[in-house]
């Protein structure tokens, strides 16, 4: 029995509307910060019995055992984060017990973000208000979409996860970066898979071909391509805040660190 092609009209346009909402809601108008730590290292990592003979300080205290972390704090969203919407500035947290020596801002985007925030004679302060053994607390800036704050941080004992916490209007929690990495490709060749069928489905265009029987084929090849071109640009926060190049901060960047053997 030979298939209507006819038949797949009424499936492309349910799959169309799916898609269509499906991708409205996904870049839709959010407020929303994320934090992702991009680096945790140990600081030393020889081993074997020159391990025991190298000697690192820093601020005059060993810290052989300490980890070098690297995180960035930054708006995800599409909606600008305001001085008056924050209620607590953000904090980043480690463990119980840990013991954090260093906390510095190692880079930010844009370079000048710290230029928002001035002292009484004009000059920029520092993106890191305070420090103590177990939390790093931000200034409050404002943060446009895509601006972000990278930290660094030397810590003991470090055990448990990192978290970024902070009470900010119209965000419920801080939430760990994730990159999207899957839907990209899903998307794309889901799209080309559909671009696919419609081509063989379709019938050629031959003398006695009514046009209105090449309407159903037409329409699943675009919905097939609506698919595809979605993967493609999708989305623009996921190239922007999970695929580009990490900060470079260097163990010699860390204020102080002396080494001897």
């Amino acid at each position: 029995m030979e298939f209507d092609v006819r038949l797949l009209a009424p499936l492309a346009t349910l799959l169309a509307i799916v898609v269509s909402s499906t991708l409205w809601y996904l870049n839709k108008q959010k407020k929303r910060i994320s934090y992702q730590v991009l680096r945790r290292e140990a600081l030393v990592n020889v081993k074997g019995p020159a391990r025991r003979k190298l000697k690192v300080t820093y601020d005059g205290q060993h810290v052989e055992d300490a980890y070098l972390i690297l995180m960035r704090v930054f708006n995800s969203g599409h909606i600008t984060v305001n001085l008056s919407d924050y209620h607590s500035p953000l904090t980043i947290q480690v463990n119980p017990g840990a013991k954090i020596l260093l906390a510095d801002v190692a880079d930010t985007f844009p370079a000048d973000l710290d230029d928002r925030i001035r002292d009484d004679n004009g000059v920029p302060r520092s993106l890191v208000r305070e420090f103590n053994t177990e939390s790093v607390v931000l200034r409050s800036v404002l943060l446009n979409p895509g601006d972000e704050i990278t930290v660094q941080l030397l810590a003991r004992d470090l055990k448990g996860r990192i978290s970024v916490s902070g009470h900010i209007q119209g965000i419920s929690r801080i939430h760990e970066w994730k990159p999207g990495d899957i839907a990209k490709p899903a998307l794309t060749y889901t799209g080309a898979a559909v671009m696919g069928t419609a081509l063989l489905l379709s019938k050629p265009m031959l003398p006695g071909i009514a046009t209105l029987d090449l309407i159903p084929g037409a329409l699943l090849f675009s919905l097939g391509a609506v698919i595809a071109w979605a993967g493609r640009s999708w989305s623009e926060s996921e190239s922007r805040f999970g695929f580009g190049a990490d900060p470079v901060v260097s163990h010699s960047n860390l204020l102080g660190a002396k080494r001897t053997v």
